[in-house]
């Protein structure tokens, strides 16, 4: 029985970790198919489009909105980032992972107030969320 590919929409092309991350899901090709990319830069969505497939966005809504997205990955700049997993999160059943780190020094760029309100968000869906370190910084929060 053949299994699903996993159909990953990559929301911002702001950091490095992006391009990283695109590389190693399209040596997954087996498993794993970019169907949509979105960036509000047009030269830098579309660049991304180019190398990794999918359909460009240039406001992640309409990424959020498609149906054929299994999986979302959040590269966008720090600043921006709660609001996009916080739009990300509220109407969607199922997992989500959102992700982080707009320096490569850090893990965790979301402040730590943050991380609470992603995390309670999530868990009023029942939805998973991963933020690479957050768990440490929720669990300093709620001690």
């Amino acid at each position: 029985m053949e299994v699903p590919k996993v159909r990953v929409g990559m929301v911002g092309f702001e950091h490095v970790h992006a391009e990283f991350r695109s590389r190693a899901l399209a040596e997954m090709k087996e498993a794993v198919e970019v169907v949509a990319v979105a960036d509000d830069d047009e030269v830098r969505g579309n660049a991304a489009q180019q190398r990794y497939g999918g359909t460009y966005h240039r406001d992640y809504r309409q990424l959020l909105e498609r149906s054929d997205v299994d999986f979302v990955f959040i590269h966008s700049a720090n600043n921006r980032h709660k609001r996009m997993v916080l739009d990300t999160v509220a109407p969607a059943p199922g997992d989500v992972i959102a992700t982080s780190g707009g320096r490569t020094s850090r893990t965790v760029t979301v402040a730590a107030e943050e991380v609470a309100v992603l995390f309670a968000a999530s868990r009023a869906i029942a939805l998973k969320v991963w933020l690479p370190g957050a768990a440490v910084v929720e669990s300093q929060l709620t001690e």
